[in-house]
């Protein structure tokens, strides 16, 4: 009786020790290190993404200056020009798709800047009939860079025919006008949100946010970097590659169908969202980013560290992307092992970044997705 009485009491103590154990190794979202949330907050902000969104408005406004140039006097000198503008201004968006909050949520500067598949048809709707507001939600199928890539490289057979129609349609040179009107809008809107001059000063909150909790700066940073890498996997590659259709590819679905500037695109987003993660910009030799978090927790991932495994998975599939010769719209059937290989490499990145980064970091993912990663 006493032995059973003394085992009941040692197996009670034991498992309070472990209630108070786990208690103890759980006790917030944000991981007990020693390491400066706020020095990566000012790193990311100054050398990331204020610099990114600066380029994208400087190359917005280059663009707007080649567009009207173009439509003043079409040539297909003038064409090339704008063309080559447009694709600068489109990488440097790429660089900052992964930047969907503060100024960017607000504004809406990604549904704006960059929804596709883009709708011919209601493009050519609304240069027929005029009347159209291209700052309304019906219309983000027909506007953005997505619509200029339709207007610069789709909207007639070749070059020489797409010039005879900007030198013939004056409603189609309004389009293309106001197109890119609300491109630099949308872009310098978003780029002064940032800024320390504007009545926001985003730059400064998200410094100052610290912590990992639902709503700070890392949270937001964190789920919108891991939505992004989804949307290369899903928007970008599989659903082009047939993996949401049975495995019958939708060629008609990549992004920039119409220059086939699909991969290039998809390379600089990656490039983008590896700078958000290393900390480091493209002018910038100070490092200290998501990779400085992971190793100061010690993350791991099989025998090493978390963040060389993530690091290093960045730029395996950036080989993987450069495998892939010509557009993606011809490539998902003609070399279909190549693309789906990228494909492969990016979904592993997901798993990475959505499932053992954002455990080891104490962030909740508060985006929904359908696609069992």
């Amino acid at each position: 009786m006493i032995g059973r009485t003394i085992t009941r009491y040692s197996w009670m103590l034991l498992l309070t020790i472990a209630v108070a154990s786990c208690v103890n190794d759980d006790d917030g979202d944000d991981p007990e290190v020693n390491f400066d949330q706020g020095a990566m907050l000012t790193t990311i902000g100054n050398n990331v993404i204020v610099p990114s969104f600066e380029t994208l408005n400087n190359e917005a406004a280059t663009l707007e200056t080649e567009v009207s140039a173009f439509v003043g006097s079409p040539t297909e000198s003038g064409l090339a020009s704008v063309r080559a503008q447009y694709i600068k201004a489109d990488k440097a968006w790429q660089r900052c798709a992964a930047f969907n909050f503060g100024p960017s949520a607000t504004f809406a500067t990604q549904s704006v800047l960059n929804t596709w598949p883009t709708n011919p048809t209601k493009i050519e709707d609304n240069i027929t009939n005029g009347g159209y507001n291209l700052q309304t939600s019906s219309n983000l199928t027909a506007s953005g860079f997505p619509a200029l890539d339709y207007l610069l490289y789709g909207s007639a057979a070749d070059e020489a025919a797409i010039v005879n129609r900007f030198s013939q349609e004056q409603a189609l040179k309004d389009y293309l006008v106001d197109v890119v009107d609300i491109i630099v809008s949308v872009s310098g809107t978003t780029y002064d949100g940032w800024l320390a001059s504007s009545s926001t000063n985003y730059l400064e909150t998200f410094v100052q946010t610290t912590g990992t909790d639902i709503g700070s700066s890392i949270g937001l940073m964190v789920n919108e970097f891991s939505k992004e890498i989804e949307l290369v996997k899903n928007a970008r590659v599989g659903i082009p590659l047939g993996k949401k259709s049975l495995n019958v590819t939708r060629p008609d679905q990549v992004e920039a169908l119409y220059s086939g500037m699909s991969v290039e695109f998809s390379v600089e987003n990656m490039k983008g969202l590896k700078a958000l993660f290393m900390g480091l910009g493209e002018t910038s030799s100070t490092a200290n980013g998501l990779f400085n978090y992971l190793e100061a927790i010690n993350a791991q991932e099989g025998d090493g560290l978390l963040s060389n495994a993530i690091r290093d998975q960045f730029d395996l599939i950036d080989t993987r992307l450069n495998d892939i010769q010509g557009n993606l719209f011809d490539a998902v059937d003609n070399d279909f092992a190549t693309v789906d290989a990228a494909y492969t490499e990016i979904q592993r990145l997901v798993v990475l970044v959505k499932t053992d980064m954002t455990s080891a970091m104490g962030v909740q993912i508060t985006y929904q997705d359908n696609d069992g990663d």
